[in-house]
């Protein structure tokens, strides 16, 4: 700030310290603050405590405080900038009000910059409070605070790291108490801490160079190693705790191994009385203390807990009822979920998803064919792809070919069979090895020719090249029945010849028609019945008479076929073989 102008004579001194005594009378008189009128006049952004002779006389005029021309030209002769010409407001308002300080030099001798500065060790000292935390269990703390942050699902590092945007790990006292407070750490729903408890949680997590920072990192990780260990794949082979071992009962709750030996006593007979009232009588005691417990807190209150009691009808006496009370009551009240527990416990079903998932894999699993029927010959082997691809019109090409992804019309021998194997044509292993060897790949050996082999199955619907030979007559393809090549030894293929024999002659007599008793169970038209339903046909016809226990047997073993991975009767060929003995043409009633 410039100093004032000292380019004044005597006489206009003396002149100018009349106006001033003269307006400061005024302003005393009328209580005037002088300083924000001249303020909004500032021009320049940074505060220069100046302005212009123009407006420093237009705040005068408005306060009407303006001495007359000649008086006004020395006045702002004394205060006005001798390079600028601006007037110094700043220095008239110090000069008219007596409380106004607008600059205040003071020497360095008097007070020395040493002064200025508080010591830090001596305010530290000044605001410390001495608070006695030898009385803290700090394991039992930190125990409850992990189990606050479990059963709430907190994440204690984004409450700290608001306080810490350097992530230096560290943060003062005070933002370290009001993220324990944020963390429900102070308020009734969670584990109020005590003053002393957080003075010892600040203590111990102190860091040891800085003493007045607090390392919030260690704290974060010795509580959220509830959810998990930090650095858990560098060490894959360590055994996790479970979760369950974090949990803690609620503050207050008795230790049932220090009640005195008669109260246990009693507590027991009270106990086993109730429960087995509620068991003889199907008192449903869980509903009163449902509609007293509406937040599902798991407690109630001594006086809901007595009215729970009368509602349900279960009769006590006081003695009884202080043992009870005495076991079950913590500090929020009586835990009605643990006495619940005891009286009425609740089955717990197992989880239905393990087992549902073992289900579907049971099922989804290929399931491997045995070898004790399996065919020899190529030959039969291929009549018994083509019968299944005739009757159920699969295209093999179709699922084979895009598994050659070069169209060489080669596929290996593993990947053949994991093409062919969703089309289900039931082949065991050594049918399987047969028809590997039979296409075998000249060029190479560990390959087959899928696509000769295709087209000897899909031959079956058409001639090749038909044409370049428009007049070859195509063959229709007759599926060969499965019952057809079952082959049963000497004695039972003589027994079963007889019987059909005998049945022939009395379907001869008696001009039986056999198809349409049959036709009545096979409703799916797949030309298959149950072994049952083929007896009970025989039996309506009058021929299961003529048969015995051994050529029953032998006939069903004849006939019997696996049909969707159940043994049915192909009774279509029963009834050709039965007619053309019969001398029945084929086709005709």
């Amino acid at each position: 700030m410039r100093p004032l102008n000292t380019n004044l004579t005597s006489d206009e001194e003396d002149h100018v310290s009349h106006i001033l005594d003269t307006i400061t009378e005024k302003v005393h008189k009328r209580r005037l603050v002088l300083f924000p009128f001249f303020k909004p006049y500032d021009r320049s952004k940074a505060f220069t405590r100046a302005c212009t002779k123009h407006q420093f006389g237009r705040v005068l005029r408005t306060l009407d405080l303006i001495p007359s021309p000649y008086d006004f030209n020395i006045l702002c002769k004394k205060f006005e900038d001798r390079e600028t010409g601006d007037i110094n407001y700043v220095l008239f308002c110090q000069m008219i009000e007596q409380d106004f300080v607008a600059i205040k030099i003071e020497s360095e001798q008097q007070f020395p910059f040493e002064r200025a500065r508080i010591d830090e060790e001596q305010k530290r000292e000044k605001f410390k409070v001495n608070i006695d935390t030898s009385n803290v269990n700090l394991n039992d703390l930190i125990g409850r605070i992990r189990h606050h942050v479990l059963i709430n699902r907190i994440r204690v590092k984004e409450f700290f790291e608001d306080f810490d945007p350097l992530r230096l790990g560290t943060i003062s006292q005070s933002r370290f108490i009001r993220v324990l407070a944020s963390l429900g750490l102070t308020g009734l729903d969670g584990v109020p801490l005590t003053e002393a408890q957080m003075f010892a949680l600040c203590d111990h997590y102190r860091h040891p160079d800085q003493h007045d920072l607090i390392v919030w990192k260690q704290f974060e990780q010795d509580i959220e190693s509830v959810f998990t260990l930090s650095d858990l794949e560098k060490s894959p082979t360590i055994q996790v705790s479970p979760q369950t071992i974090y949990e803690m009962p609620t503050t207050g709750t008795p230790n049932w191994s220090n009640i005195n030996p008669f109260n246990k006593e009693e507590l027991h007979q009270t106990m086993q009385n109730w429960k087995t009232k509620c068991e003889q009588r199907r008192i449903d005691i869980v509903q009163p203390f449902k509609q007293f417990d509406k937040h599902n807190r798991g407690h109630v209150t001594r006086v809901q807990f007595r009215q729970c009691l009368a509602i349900a009808g279960l009769n006590y006496t006081e003695k009884e009822l202080e043992a009870v009370e005495a076991a079950f009551i913590d500090d929020n009240g009586f835990a009605s979920r643990r006495f619940l527990e005891w009286i009425q416990p609740q089955r717990h079903d197992p989880l239905r998803y393990n087992i549902l998932q073992e289900e579907l894999k049971s099922l989804n699993k290929q399931k491997v064919l045995s070898d004790i029927k399996s065919l020899t010959s190529i030959q039969d082997i291929l009549q018994k792809i083509k019968g299944q691809v005739f009757r159920r019109r699969i295209r093999l090409y179709e699922w084979l070919k895009d598994h050659d992804k070069l169209n060489c019309g080669r596929l290996s021998f593993d990947t053949f069979r994991r093409a062919i194997n969703p089309c289900q044509l039931e082949l065991t292993e050594s049918e399987l090895s047969l028809l590997e060897d039979y296409y075998r790949s000249r060029v190479d050996v560990d390959a087959i020719e899928y696509k000769k082999f295709c087209d000897e199955i899909e031959s079956i619907f058409t001639t090749d090249a038909l044409e370049k030979n428009p007049l070859v007559n195509a063959e229709q393809y007759v599926a060969i029945k499965d019952a057809t090549n079952i082959h049963l030894d000497s004695d039972k293929q003589d027994r079963v010849t007889n019987l059909m024999d005998k049945m022939a002659k009395r379907v001869h007599s008696r001009r039986i028609q056999l198809f349409p008793l049959f036709e009545d169970f096979d409703r799916v038209r797949n030309g298959h019945v149950t072994q049952n339903q083929f007896l009970r046909v025989l039996n309506d016809l009058g021929l299961l008479k003529l048969l015995n226990g051994f050529e029953k047997d032998n006939l069903l073993e004849k006939f019997r076929v696996r049909v969707g991975g159940r043994d049915d009767i192909d009774y279509i060929t029963f009834c050709h073989e039965l007619n053309a003995l019969a001398g029945f043409e084929a086709g005709i009633p």
